[in-house]
């Protein structure tokens, strides 16, 4: 029951912060904070999945923060809704015809926002996780240096749970090992952190 708690944490926190940032945002406009923060970590995660095959142990670095998007997308969908629920009377017509027909937007934005967005972040499944950015990230190391079954440990490493069990912060970062272990291995890999 607690693991079920934790893995909706980041939902509620993304909730208290779209409450927060509509009523006291610091930059005017409630949705610029978050918006920035979501350029942030997208900027991290690109450059992450980037440099992934050269130099997997620094990528998953930039990867890893990528989590912290879900509760920014909350946070964004909380404003979304809030601006909605405050906006839509006055969308609609006249304050007595609007009540029925704001109250009906609102609450097909929110299941809208909840089966297109945070269904996934509540359920630890689709893109705004890190595990699953570093697993694709992964999958493209293998596909770029053409790893092979025969490769052992490294092909293990992108594609199978045989030699590391899952994809918690741990097993990336024996993946990470793996992986940087086969790159010092490879002939005529060159690496950014290399000396002549």
């Amino acid at each position: 029951m607690m693991g079920a708690a934790l893995r909706h944490l980041p939902s509620l926190i993304g909730v208290f912060l779209g409450i927060y940032f509509s009523k006291n945002s610091p930059l005017g406009n409630p949705a610029v904070l978050p918006l920035l923060g979501l350029l942030v970590l997208y900027l991290s995660l690109a450059i992450g999945r980037g440099m992934f095959p050269t130099n997997p142990a620094t990528a998953m670095w930039l990867i890893e923060p990528w989590s912290l998007s879900q509760i920014v997308v909350v946070a964004l969908a909380t404003e979304a809704l809030i601006w909605i629920s405050v906006s839509a009377p006055g969308l609609l017509g006249s304050p007595a015809s609007g009540d029925a027909y704001s109250n009906a937007l609102v609450g097909a934005a929110t299941a809208f926002v909840g089966a297109a967005w945070t269904k996934e972040i509540a359920e630890s499944k689709g893109p705004f996780l890190s595990h699953v950015q570093f697993k694709l990230s992964a999958e493209a190391f293998g596909k770029r240096h053409q790893l092979k079954a025969a490769d052992g440990d490294a092909w293990h490493a992108c594609f199978s749970d045989a030699k590391v069990a899952g994809w918690d912060f741990a097993a990336r970062r024996k993946r990470c090992e793996i992986l940087e272990g086969y790159l010092a291995r490879r002939p005529g890999t060159t690496r950014p952190d290399s000396r002549p």
